[in-house]
């Protein structure tokens, strides 16, 4: 580590107005702040004297102020760390570098989807600033996202690039509050400058923190600013309003409504049938449904029946997932990789019949007004795989 001091004397404002450079031309910066830290002397030169005088401010408020100063490079220390900072581009990349590996693909889009609003806003005025929805757009698909940085750009998409690399504030920046509240409201309002809902506020606020919280771990900032930062946002809302919740009457008139989708292909209304049967009478998440399995499944003639849900198939898209698939295979949500959840099944949402094609489907049976709890088809005959349930 440097050497610092306390011990800072300032000169007067040098003038070289009317010196001339050893060729004998105007001096282009002749107004000059000098300044000595413990016996070492430094100077800083500019065009005019206003922007002299500001300078030298600055660096005695620093004194005044009881900041120590880098005797080597004459800084402060708060001004020597925001110069050799990362920028917040450079560290976001980082961050998403290390939660990637470990993250489901929901995650890593929300994440992505946080991030390129708190780096398009946390940018100084450059001229030249592109469009708020290139700066994201941009961000969403190829600078953040490990997979998508070494694709090929066209040169309107180089171009807002470059900018973003080149006017990315420092990260050390973050410690000043008003610049924080500025990329607080950033991630409260939408590309149309409509407030956004308070979940999403607050999700991405989540991903700011563990951000800030990470440098705090690597001593890049001194404490996470958002501790301190005290914004007012909409309450979020958890309970359902009962009057928009489907009785047992209407959801039998939806379930008999989607099993007569599919012109071309026969199977789809029982297989849309079954899945919202699922989410219903299980009380089972949509991904949670298109993860069972035949095996999965004990439904009796007679009596209840259980489901064994140990999978979930969130559709994240292609972007996202390690399979290039457009859904992730996980485990249950907020669950260990091999917990498993039995679900009972009441005997209304019974029964068990085939197809034509003699694919394994749980569906409705005859006119006894028994539903069915899933869409499965029966595991291979070779290999090690298993074929998931099946919407289409």
């Amino acid at each position: 580590m440097s050497e610092t001091t306390l011990k800072v004397t300032f000169w007067e404002i040098a003038d070289w107005t009317k010196k001339k450079t050893a060729k004998g031309k105007k001096r282009p910066k002749p107004w000059g702040v000098r300044w000595v830290t413990e016996k070492k002397s430094h100077s800083e030169w500019f065009a005019n004297k206003a922007q002299a005088i500001n300078r030298r401010s600055d660096l005695m408020k620093a004194a005044r102020l009881g900041e120590e100063f880098d005797v080597e490079t004459g800084l402060p220390l708060s001004e020597l760390k925001r110069k050799n900072s990362f920028s917040f581009l450079e560290f976001s990349q980082s961050y998403v570098d290390m939660k990637w590996p470990d993250s489901a693909a929901k995650t890593r889009s929300s994440t992505v989807d946080a991030l390129a609003t708190a780096c398009a806003a946390f940018v100084k005025n450059g001229p030249g600033r592109p469009e708020l929805t290139d700066l994201r757009g941009v961000l969403t698909r190829h600078l953040l996202p490990p997979t998508t940085r070494d694709d090929q750009l066209d040169r309107d998409q180089q171009e807002v690039v470059d900018w973003l690399v080149r006017y990315s504030r420092p990260l050390y920046d973050m410690t000043d509050g008003v610049a924080v509240r500025e990329v607080l409201d950033a991630l409260a309002t939408k590309l149309d400058g409509k407030s956004a809902a308070a979940t999403v506020y607050s999700r991405k606020r989540a991903v700011l923190f563990n951000l800030l919280g990470l440098a705090v771990e690597r001593e890049l900032i001194p404490d996470n600013p958002l501790n301190r930062i005290k914004r007012k946002v909409t309450k979020i809302v958890d309970q359902v309003d009962p009057r928009v919740v489907a009785n047992p009457r209407q959801v039998d008139e939806l379930l008999t409504a989607v099993s007569y989708v599919g012109r071309r292909n026969a199977d789809r209304g029982a297989h849309l049938e079954a899945f919202f049967a699922t989410c219903y009478y299980a009380a089972a998440r949509p991904a949670e449904g298109l993860g069972l399995k035949l095996d999965d499944c004990t439904l009796p003639d007679k009596g209840w029946g259980l489901l064994m849900l140990g999978e979930s198939w969130p559709s994240a898209g292609k972007r996202w997932t390690d399979s290039g698939e457009v859904h992730d295979q996980r485990g249950l949500k907020h669950r260990g990789a091999k917990d498993v959840r039995p679900v009972p099944i009441p005997p209304t949402c019974g029964g068990f019949g085939t197809t034509s094609t003699g694919s394994a489907l749980l569906r409705t049976v005859g006119c006894s007004g028994r539903r069915t709890v899933a869409s499965c088809r029966p595991r291979p005959t070779t290999g090690f795989g298993v074929t998931p349930v099946s919407t289409r």
